[in-house]
Order: C-alpha cells, then structure tokens, then sequence
C-alpha cells in the first residue's frame, strides 16, 4: 500500500478545511482529507494529517539509525521498547 506523495498541504473551503498534495491540486480529486471546521480540533488534525509523510520518513530515519545502534552497542531495555513503538507505527502506517 502506498501513500499520496507530499508535501500536503491544507486549504480551507466550503466550510471546511482540505488537505490536498501540491502535485495534483489540479485534478479533479487532489484531497487527501476534508475536516469539518465546526470540530474545535479541526486546525490541529490537519496539520498533524500534513505532517504524516515526512512523520513517517524520520521514523525509518530513526528505525534505520536504531538498528545501527543495536548492531554496533546493543539495546537497552527503553531503546529496545522505542524500536518496537517505531517499527508499530511504521507497519500501522503502511497498513501492515
């Protein structure tokens, strides 16, 4: 599975705010996301949704270092819990 390529960006129509890729603002379906504006939290789930894509690439960024680490030094007991929590979210994120 795989994801609409940012940057995403948010714009705000018709009573709500969209979150649409650069790329393909010019087709006729570039919206990745429509959030209610009524929903106080409206602004902040957009950006965190604008965020994801380069969110998930430092977290293989950070998956990547970690196994370095591991091979070099070894875990502790929090690194070890911080790869998983990375390796959950990076397989949550690709629908594995």
């Amino acid at each position: 599975m795989k994801h609409t390529l940012g940057p995403w960006h948010t714009i705000q129509r018709n009573g709500s705010l969209w979150v649409y890729c650069e790329d393909h603002k010019d087709e006729s379906n570039p919206t990745i996301a429509d959030i209610n504006i009524m929903d106080p939290n409206s602004e902040a789930n957009a950006n965190l949704i604008v965020a994801a894509p380069e969110m998930l690439e430092a977290l293989k960024i950070a998956q990547l270092l970690l196994e370095e680490l591991s091979v070099e030094q070894g875990f502790t007991s929090q690194q070890d819990d911080d790869y998983k929590l990375i390796k959950s979210v990076i397989n949550k994120a690709e629908g594995k």
